[in-house]
Parts: structure tokens; sequence; C-alpha cells
């Protein structure tokens, strides 16, 4: 499996020039850079090391220690650094790993497992693919991943850039934007609220794009937010004032927080009414799954947590598989106009669906019509199992149900706001927060990017 940022890097036991190293033992509390070529004596990447030599009292100022490999033997690599020396004017001042085995760049997916033999014999066309640099930090997390072609040096004031903006993330919690170089204003990421940011930053702090977003709310100083009380794993309870109490409804908060207005929630009972208010002008933001129908009247931002959907089957039922569903005579129970409602109707070749209203309309309809399968979300559906003695949920999914916020397709302003916050989100832990503290651990999942 390809290597993933927030993966905690591999590690491994190498020879090195400067002796033999267990690669996290190496990094102990500092950051680092691991950085790799697919040959010795290769004229792009001998100017690499060299300019890394000579950037390596930068890298100390930041904690960050430097070593490369190359799939080679650490013989040849010293013999190397006397070429770099005398054509770059510096050897390299860090470790270079040897690699001879492939075991190193293998492990980090840089050549195919199935590869084999070792170096001897393998020209640097053959090893193309092993031009990466990984920034790791105290954590042993991959913070940074970018992979060159073998014709393009490398540009390493933009992985100490990188890593100033990484460092200053991790202590700050904030985010940096586009260019941002050491000393230019960064933005404070969603997860800090408005009452910690005054403690954090006790100068204070600007607002951008908030002004914009803001003029297009329908009742000034107020954000009206649609929220779907069918959803239970989304609104999990109510607060003593009477407000929901979610996930949902916390993102609609942490929204209306950072644009700096009030939240007002107007609830509903079933995601086609929520659906339904907007064309009334009764939300400014709806939390709703994004579904082709509804986008026709509702401009959505990408999801911010997604919700595995498929099927429960009663006792003794002969249907093993998601795919045994969709059969001549099958008659599936659904809540009317929910998500996977809407997908299953543009799916769907043979069985027939039975409508509900909600959650557990539909179940009650599933259960008193002897139906032979009752559509969900998957977390519900357990639940559901459990009142039922035999019943069975059908592995895997037939699709997956992306929540999202959505706006009115004039609100550009905001949308691009709501696009931002959400983005953010989910890359600060925000949206995993919320999750991990109402309870649906494991039922949720911070969507992916689509």
């Amino acid at each position: 499996m390809a290597l993933q940022l927030n993966q905690t890097a591999p590690d491994f036991t190498a020879e090195t020039t400067e002796g033999k190293i267990k690669f996290h033992d190496w990094i102990g509390d500092s950051w680092a850079v691991l950085f790799s070529h697919p040959k010795d004596f290769t004229p792009v990447c001998t100017t690499e090391l060299g300019y890394v030599a000579k950037m390596k009292p930068e890298f100390d100022k930041r904690n960050v220690k430097v070593i490369g490999i190359s799939v080679d033997s650490v013989d040849d690599h010293k013999r190397w650094a006397k070429d770099i020396e005398e054509t770059q004017g510096t050897a390299p001042n860090y470790p270079m790993i040897g690699d001879p085995d492939l075991e190193v760049v293998k492990l980090y997916g840089m050549l195919p497992a199935e590869t084999s033999g070792g170096a001897k014999g393998r020209t640097a066309a053959d090893n193309a693919t092993v031009r990466n640099v990984y920034v790791i930090g105290p954590d042993k997390q991959i913070k940074l991943m970018i992979t060159y072609p073998m014709s393009t040096g490398r540009n390493f004031d933009e992985v100490l850039r990188v890593i100033d903006s990484l460092q200053l993330t991790a202590k700050h919690k904030v985010a940096t934007p586009v260019n941002w170089k050491q000393g230019d204003d960064c933005i404070i990421v969603p997860a800090v609220n408005n009452e910690q940011a005054k403690t954090m930053f006790p100068g204070g702090w600007e607002t951008f794009m908030s002004d914009a977003a803001r003029s297009e709310l329908t009742q000034p100083g107020t954000l009206r937010v649609g929220i779907n009380l069918g959803n239970i794993l989304l609104v999990t309870g109510k607060k003593p004032n009477g407000d929901p109490e979610g996930v949902a409804p916390d993102m609609a908060a942490a929204l209306a927080e950072r644009l700096g207005v009030k939240v007002s929630y107007i609830t509903y009972a079933t995601p086609g009414e929520v659906a339904d208010a907007l064309a009334r002008d009764e939300w400014d933001i709806g939390l709703i799954a994004i579904e082709p129908e509804r986008a026709e009247t509702i401009a959505f931002c990408d999801a911010y947590v997604g919700i595995d959907a498929t099927y429960l089957v009663p006792a003794g039922s002969p249907l093993k598989s998601i795919e045994d569903v969709d059969k001549p005579g099958v008659r599936i129970a659904v809540s009317a106009r929910a998500a996977y409602d809407l997908y299953l109707q543009r799916t769907l070749k043979h069985a027939e669906l039975h409508r509900g209203t909600g959650l557990g309309g539909a179940f009650e309809l599933f259960k008193t019509e002897k139906l032979d399968a009752l559509a969900g979300l998957v977390p519900a559906l357990l639940k559901n199992a459990e009142e039922l003695p035999g019943a069975r949920v059908l592995p895997g999914r037939y699709t997956q149900v992306r929540q999202a916020i959505g706006t009115k397709p004039q609100n550009k302003a905001l949308k691009a706001f709501i696009e931002d916050f959400t983005a953010e989100a989910k890359a600060d832990g925000l949206v995993q927060q919320l999750i991990d503290k109402h309870g649906v651990t494991g039922k949720l999942q911070v969507a992916a990017p689509e």
C-alpha cells in the first residue's frame, strides 16, 4: 500500500556513511528529512547533495536531521562524497543510507515489492521512481511527501519553507496560506474557537472573507442552519435550551463562530424536508447528504463525514450479499427521500422500493409487511438488528452517504467560505474531535476529498 500523510514512517535498520542506525531511534525528538536517489554519481542528485550540505545550518536551527539514501553501497556513497565535494564545493555532512538490497526503497513504496535482485546491474533509469522527499515529525509521522522526476533538481528552499509552516502549525494551531513564508500572516484553524483564540492570540486577529459571506445572510448577524433530526449519528441529543446536539450542529456552530455571527437552528424530521425548505428561504446553510437531485437546487461543498449504507435482512433470508438484493421480486423498505433512497432509485434494476416516513417508519414497514430487506446506514441497521433475532446486516456497502454543508447557489462568497472551513476542519482534526466527542467513533468517518 502507498504511504500517506500522517501515516507512521516505516522504521528500518540500515548501514550509513556514519554507522549503523535504527531509523526511528536516529530521529529521536527531532524532525527529519529523508531524500532518496536512484543511483550514485547521477548529475542532478550530485548538485542536490552539495546544496543540502551547505543548507545544513538552517536545518540544524530548526531541529531537523537530514539523511539521504541511494540504492548503492555505503562504500560507493563515500566515493561519491569526494566527487560531490570536488564539483559542488561541499561534501555531504549528514549520513547517507546504503540500500544495495533495495530493502528500504521497497519498504517506502519507491520500487515495487516484487522487484528482484539488488542494486548491481540496475541503472538510474531502472530506479527512476526513487526520487522522493519525506519530512517526518518527532511523532514519526510523515508530514510531507514530494516525488521529483530525474531531470528536475529538487527545491530544498521550498522544503525548508514547508518545515517552517509545519512547525508553526504544530506549535500554534494555525494554517498557512498560499505562498506563505516566515513572518507572513497565517490562519487560525477551525478547531480553535474564539474564546481559545483570545487566550492564544491576545493581540487579536483580523477576519477575511467573512464580510462578503456575512452579507449574503438573509438575517444580518445570524446564520440560519437547517438540521435533519432524522440522522441519529449526526444529531445525537438535545441541549438544555432545546438546541440540537451532535456533530452536525457543532459543525454549524463552529462555522457561525468563524463568521462572527449567531447561530439559529431550524430543525426538520427528514432530509427531504430540509431540502424542500430552501425554496421557502428558511435557512442559509443546510447539513444533509450530497445527492444529484438535491444538487439541482442546493450548492454543496465537499463532504465532511461519510456513512456506509447497506441492507438488513431477516432471519433465514437467502440473501447473502448486496448483489443478491437487486433481483426480481425482492422488496426493500427504505426511508423516503433519504440519500440512500435517492441513490437506490437511480441504481436498482430489478428490486422494488417500499417507502416509509423516516427511519422508524421504514423499520416498521420492513417488519409489518415482512419485506425482504431494509435499506439504511450501517450503524442504524446494526441497532435495528438487535430487535430482530437472527436478522443480519449484509457485509460491504452499496454506497457511502456523504454528509455536507450546502447553501443557496447565489451565495458565492458564503460557499467559498464554507469550502475553506470544511477543508480546514478535516485537516486540523476538528471533524474527528466532534466524532469522538459525540460518541460516534467508528460509525462516522472523516470524508476523503472528492
